[in-house]
């Protein structure tokens, strides 16, 4: 191994090793008293020396040893300060790729936002409001000074295309739980998100995608990537206004159970075990006696099951409005989706395992 190919923190490390013990052994020979004569003593005094610290407890005597003391001291202080520099610019560098979102992402089980648009910023704010643990990767090619606003402890940033793999790599997409893709303000195409979404299914199959799309006509190149849901763009706030027309209130109502802040919001929570095997309403009544939650449905992510699996047989009811309206906004869950759905399902359904509950809190 070439000695001028070592890492240069190795070398001063091993310099101040080379120092410590042979100013250590050396002192033991030019100093007579019994503490030096003690090779014991010896080390501990050179590196108390090298160091600075200085106790007191130990001092040479000899003209000798004293000049040894202050060649000590001298390669003590020089050597100590490059290590402390180097150390600090490591984290400085570190922090400032950070920051620059080119550093790589060690984050597990963390949601990968990707693209940036006007609603980024409630995006970001009801899912650590929701979930204060959660990690967040931010993917995008915003300005520094618009992205640092947000960063914390668990939010991080990668610069770059999230089309890329490479980029993908850098947010440890291996390790992730969920991937959000939006619809970017700046030069954004569905082409786009479909190419970065079977990048994405590529790199990891298990991981949960949700993508907006502008052109309804182009689902089918997600679905067919298994792609967990599917969101068109413009199509809600298209929904929101005749709602208001044809069933006033309802949009407002539909707001305020998407608002995480609010006190009345839309979650899905996990099924006590011991409710496997048992009729629905015996889950709705213990929910809402125990809780104060109205349970609306249940949920199951699973790649066999659809959408109409799940519904009831009526189909002029609420279950027909509720399917029309998502496969109209994009929220078709159909065989190729991953999550059903089943709202407001007969009071004698059987609860199954795996599934969950969709209340209102």
């Amino acid at each position: 191994m070439n000695f001028f190919k070592i890492n240069p923190v190795i070398k001063v490390l091993i310099a101040i090793i080379i120092i410590w013990l042979g100013g250590s052994i050396m002192m033991t020979f030019l100093e007579e008293t019994r503490e030096f004569n003690n090779l014991g003593n010896a080390l501990w005094w050179t590196i108390v020396t090298m160091t600075t610290v200085g106790y007191g407890d130990m001092t040479p005597n000899t003209i000798f040893g004293r000049v040894l003391a202050v060649i000590i001291m001298l390669s003590g202080i020089s050597l100590i300060a490059i290590i402390t520099g180097t150390i600090s610019s490591i984290f400085t560098s570190r922090r400032i790729m950070e920051d620059r979102g080119l550093e790589k992402i060690t984050s597990n089980n963390h949601t990968i936002l990707c693209g940036w648009n006007k609603n980024a910023h409630n995006i970001i704010e009801n899912l650590t409001n929701e979930h204060q643990d959660i990690d967040i990767v931010l993917i995008n090619q915003e300005s520094e000074q618009e992205i640092n606003n947000l960063l914390s402890k668990n939010i991080k940033y990668v610069k770059g295309d999230y089309a890329l793999d490479t980029v993908l790599s850098n947010a440890n997409i291996l390790e992730a739980k969920n991937i959000i893709i939006i619809t970017d303000d700046k030069n954004y195409t569905d082409d786009k998100t479909i190419i970065a979404a079977l990048t994405m299914k590529n790199m990891n199959a298990k991981i949960k995608i949700i993508a907006h799309l502008s052109d309804e006509n182009k689902k089918s190149y997600l679905k067919r990537a298994n792609i967990d849901t599917i969101i068109l763009k413009n199509d809600y706030e298209k929904n929101m206004i005749s709602l208001q027309i044809s069933n006033p209130g309802i949009p407002e109502t539909i707001h305020t159970l998407m608002d995480a802040k609010k006190n009345n919001s839309l979650k899905s929570i996990s099924i006590p075990s011991n409710f496997i095997g048992k009729e629905y309403f015996k889950l709705k009544q213990f929910l809402f006696k125990e809780n104060n939650y109205l349970c609306i449905g249940i949920y199951l992510e699973n790649d066999k099951l659809g959408f109409t699996d799940f519904l009831s047989s009526d189909s002029s009811g609420l279950d027909a409005f509720i399917e029309k309206k998502l496969e109209k906004s994009g929220h078709a869950l159909d065989g190729n989706q991953k999550t059903s759905i089943s709202l407001n399902p007969a009071d004698n359904y059987i609860i199954q395992k795996n599934e969950g509950a969709i209340i209102i809190s």
